[in-house]
């Protein structure tokens, strides 16, 4: 068998990035290494009816184990959540609930609804909230006498009655 050079022409990989990127997806059914992740995904409809028939996620797992499929307990309920809040669980249809993140549609955000008033629910008068004025003292400014800070003569003074050497600053 012939070494190959590690070369390759730049056409050729043009070529190749079209080529490969116009295959169509894989069939999950025939690939071979699926993540668990994917799994449960592909399985997330069963999981739930499995769950709302009174079986536990523990349960469910040895079934998956039996079944030649090698997950815990903990991860099989992480990754099963994990797809429910993604929304990959569709409420219509028996489609398979396997949804690619790519194919995922961006909800748009919900607007808050207003109902309403009525006689029973109109605004009622609340407690009464008493209003604060928040003033902010100024910052410390330098003394006349030796330019410093007030805040830094209270602590000398502090620091001269304790026996402590003074501040000394630059």
């Amino acid at each position: 068998m012939r070494k190959s050079s590690g070369r390759v022409v730049g056409q050729s990989v043009k070529n190749a990035r079209v080529k490969l990127s116009e295959l169509p997806d894989k069939p999950l059914t025939e690939r071979t290494n699926i993540t668990l992740k994917e799994t449960v995904r592909e399985l997330s409809r069963e999981i739930s009816g499995s769950l709302g028939k009174g079986y536990t996620y523990k349960e469910i797992a040895d079934k998956l184990v039996a079944n030649g499929v090698k997950i815990s307990s903990a991860t099989l309920s992480f990754y099963h959540r994990q797809t429910i809040r993604e929304g990959a669980l569709e409420k219509k249809g028996t489609e398979s609930a396997f949804i690619t993140t790519s194919a995922k549609a961006k909800k748009a955000p919900k607007q808050a609804t207003q109902k309403p008033a009525t006689p029973a629910t109109a605004a009622k008068p609340g407690p009464k909230v008493k209003q604060v004025k928040v003033v902010a003292k100024p910052a410390a400014k330098p003394s006349k006498t030796t330019g410093k800070p007030e805040v830094f003569k209270q602590i000398e003074a502090q620091n001269k009655r304790r026996g402590r050497p003074s501040l000394k600053t630059a």
